[in-house]
């Protein structure tokens, strides 16, 4: 019966070979295995080994018989190969825009290290554009505003149109034989401006008419 079992291992054994990467080397392993000794020529089979990760060890190949079990080439633990850090680079916000800070990942494993964070938006820094008043003869501007930081309008500034002469009439003054006289003008009574220039008229002067003598009478002079 003893027999009739060892026959049998050995034949799953040659079996195993054909089917799977186990080599054996049968010269005496057969007559070993028959007279219940230790093996002398081992049935090796291969322990495959594990590659490590980033985060978990990994083991060497191995060798062990397949018929006692004996340990022919141990495996050795392979310790994880830690990440390979890459920075994934910030990204400052601006007045309406978000950013994101700087954080980083591994280029193996794709595992995120630092993870990014969102940065909200700045928001604009107003700054006021002084309102111009229009004058008779030049444009005014109404208040706007600006952010001071990236330049953008905010409220734009409207163009106020001119408000044009107010006119008022400088009449005109008769010259008499002892006073010049001034033609009619024109000027604005908000700005001041002299839109027509009076000009002056001389002195007329004096027109003689000669008084006819009179002679004197006894009761006349």
């Amino acid at each position: 019966m003893l027999i009739e079992t060892k026959q049998r291992i050995l034949k799953n054994l040659i079996l195993l070979s054909i089917f799977t990467s186990v080599i054996f080397t049968f010269a005496g392993c057969e007559e070993a295995l028959l007279r219940n000794d230790a093996c002398t020529v081992h049935a090796v089979v291969i322990d495959k080994g594990i590659l490590p990760t980033c985060t978990q060890s990994g083991i060497t190949e191995g060798k062990h018989c397949g018929v006692c079990g004996e340990i022919l080439t141990r495996q050795e633990t392979i310790p994880p190969l830690g990440h390979t850090e890459v920075i994934d680079i910030a990204k400052k916000a601006n007045c309406t825009r978000s950013g994101i800070t700087e954080g980083k990942h591994c280029s193996v494993c794709g595992e995120i290290l630092i993870q990014q964070e969102i940065i909200q938006p700045l928001g604009h820094k107003e700054v006021t554009d002084s309102a111009k008043a229009a004058t008779c003869t030049e444009s005014g501007l109404t208040e706007g505003k600006h952010c001071s930081v990236c330049g953008e309008i905010l409220i734009r500034q409207e163009i106020i149109p001119p408000l044009g002469h107010k006119e008022v009439i400088d009449s005109a003054k008769a010259a008499t034989c002892t006073e010049i006289g001034l033609t009619e003008g024109k000027h604005c009574s908000v700005c001041g401006e002299i839109l027509i220039r009076q000009e002056t008229i001389p002195l007329l002067g004096h027109k003689e008419v000669i008084d006819s003598a009179k002679a004197a009478t006894c009761t006349e002079i």
